[in-house]
């Protein structure tokens, strides 16, 4: 019978792991280039304030080590009690930044617009100065986006490479909301529309959750839900913008130009969340045709179709944790010296511990995990650490924080532990 007894530790040190020289996991990767400057401080910084997980991460492309804001746009459905997350990324450069996302096989534009959108919402861009998509399959690294911008912020030309990968298919993520739709618009549609929305919801066993477009941390939670509805066109005060980024371009000229010749009427358009999410915009000329096509709306099957689309998206739970995997953190500091991060890793019976040492500028910070990631066919747990500072009154002193992570149960044999791009190799069981 085999003992639960803790192993001698083994720490095997590796060079830090490269996004560059992987394949992409959900499929591809498709990017924009903004003309501007999008800074890493205050993006990260407007990122958080809106209850979006944020981390400052960098990667190393053929040499050049690029700083990011890298951030998470949703939870991964996994196999076998895995976790993955769908991230997008934020990069800075000397006149043009680079607004990159994870994607499906098929490139679809969906997570890139989600990402615009937290953007835009946060007021750090403006939806006119993105360019136009450009994807790449999950096989070409770097990604052609990156490459672009590389190119045309730094003079910089990279070679791309063609790996072979093996992607596992479809991609579902995970919402912490059932049988709930958001519905983002400005007060004026809330107050002549929403009504008309909820009911027909209600009808099919759906509940409207109303979403102020014109508070970014309300926007955010866009995140959460397995369909949206937005109300009013490009043109509505305060909230054009989100209809700016998902409406069919078809469907707003369409509307333009009704307004433009004096003409009434209302269009609802269909875009998509990632992955495979709705996203409805009933808009009309102006607030009062909004309102009708909400009606036309009501009236028609496509509250029973909703239905049936939140009925095929999966739910999870906050973290997207499966199983009984858990990873559970012990952080403490006190006065002392201590420069840069230290991070070991060791094993026990089933569970990989992380033992985490750095300086802070006194003894009240803390670590802790922003997010995991657990590939359970790649063998790769992989741990976002930031450091933090308590509320409590500290001593005068420079402190030394230390933490211990401990991530189990989790399956013999030899696994990849990355903790904030610092990769170690270990080996679970005899």
């Amino acid at each position: 019978m085999r003992r639960y007894l803790l192993l001698p530790l083994l720490v095997l040190l590796l060079v830090p792991l490269s996004c560059s020289g992987a394949c992409i996991p959900t499929g591809g990767a498709i990017g924009s280039i903004y003309e501007g400057k999008l800074r890493i401080d205050k993006v990260l910084r407007a990122l958080r304030e809106m209850g979006v997980r944020a981390v400052v991460s960098q990667e190393s492309v053929h040499g050049l080590t690029l700083k990011r804001v890298e951030v998470i746009l949703g939870d991964l459905a996994g196999r076998g009690g895995g976790r993955r997350v769908l991230h997008a990324y934020v990069y800075q450069g000397s006149s043009k930044s680079l607004v990159l996302a994870e994607t499906d096989r098929d490139l679809s534009d969906s997570p890139l617009r989600l990402m615009e959108l937290l953007l835009v919402a946060s007021g750090l861009a403006n939806l006119s100065k993105f360019s136009r998509p450009v994807g790449s399959r999950d096989n070409v690294v770097p990604p052609s986006a990156l490459v672009r911008w590389l190119e045309e912020d730094r003079g910089v030309r990279i070679e791309q490479e063609v790996l072979r990968c093996s992607g596992t298919g479809s991609v579902d993520v995970l919402t912490r909301r059932r049988d709930q739709v958001a519905v983002l618009s400005n007060e004026v549609d809330r107050n002549l529309s929403l009504g008309v929305i909820s009911d027909a919801l209600s009808g099919v066993g759906l509940e409207a959750v109303w979403l102020d477009a014109t508070d970014p941390r309300q926007v955010a939670r866009l995140l959460e839900f397995p369909a949206a509805i937005v109300l009013g066109g490009p043109l509505s005060p305060g909230s054009g913008y989100v209809s700016g980024i998902y409406m069919l371009r078809d469907d707003a000229r369409r509307l333009l130009l009704r307004l433009s010749q004096g003409r009434r009427g209302g269009i609802i358009s269909r875009a998509h969340l990632p992955f495979r999410r709705t996203v409805l915009i009933i808009a009309g000329v102006d607030r009062n045709d909004t309102r009708e096509a909400a009606r036309a709306f009501a009236s028609s099957d496509l509250p029973s179709k909703l239905r049936r689309e939140v009925d095929s998206v999966e739910s999870g739970s906050r973290d997207g944790e499966r199983g009984v995997f858990q990873v559970r953190v012990r952080s403490s500091a006190a006065c002392g010296a201590g420069t840069g991060r230290d991070v070991t890793v060791a094993v026990g019976y089933n569970e990989i511990f992380v033992r985490i040492r750095e300086g802070a500028p006194n003894p009240c910070y803390r670590h802790r995990v922003e997010w995991y990631e657990l590939d359970m066919d790649r063998r790769i747990l992989r741990i976002v650490v930031g450091l933090e500072k308590g509320t409590e009154a500290c001593i005068q002193c420079l402190g030394v924080v230390e933490t211990e992570i401990r991530a189990g149960p989790l399956p013999e044999g030899e696994w990849t532990v990355i903790v904030d791009g610092i990769a170690r190799r270990v080996t679970l069981g005899s």
